[in-house]
């Protein structure tokens, strides 16, 4: 009687599921994005300051 309740449940939830994961995903590699970008800057300014100090 409630099996086609159950099912466009179930539908639902996995849809949903795959919504919060694909949004958990795309947020985690933003940060790693963000992450090794802050880490590159901070690598080319350490580079920048060595080079400077290696010209005085």
């Amino acid at each position: 009687m409630n099996t086609k309740n159950l099912k466009t449940v179930f539908k639902n939830t996995t849809v949903m599921k795959n919504f919060v994961f694909q949004v958990f995903y795309i947020l985690s590699i933003k940060k790693l994005v963000e992450k090794t970008n802050l880490i590159l800057i901070i690598k080319k300014m350490c580079m920048k300051n060595f080079f400077f100090n290696e010209n005085w």
